[in-house]
């Protein structure tokens, strides 16, 4: 398993990919389902193609320190195009602003409640600025999500609505991103809850993972780490942190897995094997406790996940009745195909804690914002959502 790693420690380094992506219609069930799973990949070969094309060398904005052995200076030309861009995209998502001042407004209120409350006698817990002290094993929140790595699609209010999104949930303890661009990244690290946590961007490709962690719910943390696949063509690898919280720990890990590359290139053995490494390596890590939580990319033609004893995957154990479909081209009305897979997972090893709960979140369309796309026939005015995939959020409680 060793051998089929690349360990490094991190503040910033690595995750990608590049599908490709021929669109036909199929015949029988496996066809149709891999090449509609393509779908959710169509514009990943234009970033790339163009990326390619225009010589650049994506170098993400990291907001904790990187190791200078690790870090790429990115050329003369690159830097400006990529400054371009963020400046681009900052614009217009300053144009947005004034919707989020409600959010800012109701936290600031809230500040000053608790503030008066204090004066007045009354006790105000503070999970959220204040950092925590408390040897009693605390509930642990896990947001995953695949922000969509669209820049051209309501960008500013895609990442306003998941900024939305976090801040409704409570500011979840642990998040995890996956599709992140340097632009995404820009707009994500200036937002106000931003502050709320500790991040730490893969960077190195088109797009990338991030993980984040909210200061004050830890006691300490260990340096991010990234753990490169080796047998990917993508780029792909994997984020983890430790975090203790009084005198127990658990190790956060995030991964994009292989992107399907159409019908005839469904990279389900890279997948798979990606997925194995992954639980071998976060297994033999010693730790008792263990998130492992992204975009696996695992369709049901890929079988049963690869787990080791312990292991449990938090949807199946917690909602059973339920599809659990984060990419569904029925329930999200940005998307043109009807295709329903359930390709975001948490997986759990647990000793501390128990499976407390799992929802989707970002399901509603953002008001007053459309795109108009190409469809056959003509154009189509459809709704955005924060993504092309559902977020989920996972609670564990203590035992």
């Amino acid at each position: 398993m060793a051998l089929a790693e690349h360990t490094v420690d991190l503040t910033a380094s690595s995750p990608d990919s590049t599908p490709a992506k021929p669109l036909v219609t199929g015949a029988g069930k496996w066809k149709r389902e891999i090449e509609e799973t393509a779908a959710e990949d169509a514009a990943r070969s234009r970033i790339m193609a163009f990326a390619k094309h225009a010589g650049a060398t994506i170098k993400p904005f990291v907001p904790v320190p990187c190791d200078p052995d690790m870090s790429e200076t990115p050329s003369e030309a690159s830097g400006i195009l990529m400054d371009a861009n963020r400046n681009r995209i900052m614009e217009h998502a300053q144009q947005v602003n004034d919707r989020k001042n409600t959010a800012l407004l109701a936290e600031l209120h809230a500040e000053r409640v608790a503030r008066q409350a204090v004066k007045e006698g009354i006790s105000q817990p503070d999970t959220n600025t204040s950092k925590a002290t408390s040897l009693a094993t605390p509930t642990v929140t896990v947001l995953t999500y695949n922000v969509w790595f669209e820049e051209e699609v309501a960008l500013g209010e895609r990442m306003a609505a998941i900024g939305d999104v976090i801040v409704e949930t409570g500011f979840p303890t642990v998040i995890c991103f996956q599709e992140v661009t340097d632009s995404i990244w820009a707009l994500l690290s200036s937002a106000t809850w931003m502050k709320q946590y500790e991040a730490c961007a893969a960077g190195g490709q088109a797009y990338y993972t991030a993980l984040l962690y909210r200061k004050s719910a830890v006691t300490s943390a260990q340096p991010f780490s990234l753990h490169r696949y080796r047998n990917s063509v993508m780029g792909r690898g994997r984020q983890e942190v430790v975090l203790s919280f009084g005198d127990k720990t658990c190790r956060f890990a995030t991964s994009h897995l292989e992107s399907p590359c159409g019908w005839n290139q469904p990279m389900t053995n890279p997948r798979k094997a990606q997925c194995k490494m992954a639980v071998e390596a976060l297994d033999e890590s010693g730790e008792a406790n263990v998130i492992f939580a992204g975009d696996l990319n695992w369709l049901p033609a890929d079988g049963a996940l690869p787990l080791t004893d312990g292991w449990v995957d938090a949807w199946a154990e917690l909602e059973p009745d339920k599809p659990g479909y984060t990419y569904d081209g029925k329930q999200n009305a940005m998307l043109l195909s009807r295709y329903q897979t359930r390709l975001d997972r948490v997986l759990a090893k647990l000793v501390d804690w128990k499976l407390g709960s799992i929802e989707m979140v970002g399901q509603e369309a953002i008001s007053g914002v459309t795109q108009t796309v190409a469809v056959k026939g003509g154009l189509k005015e459809t709704p955005v959502l924060p993504s092309d995939h559902f977020g989920l959020l996972f609670t564990m409680q203590p035992r």
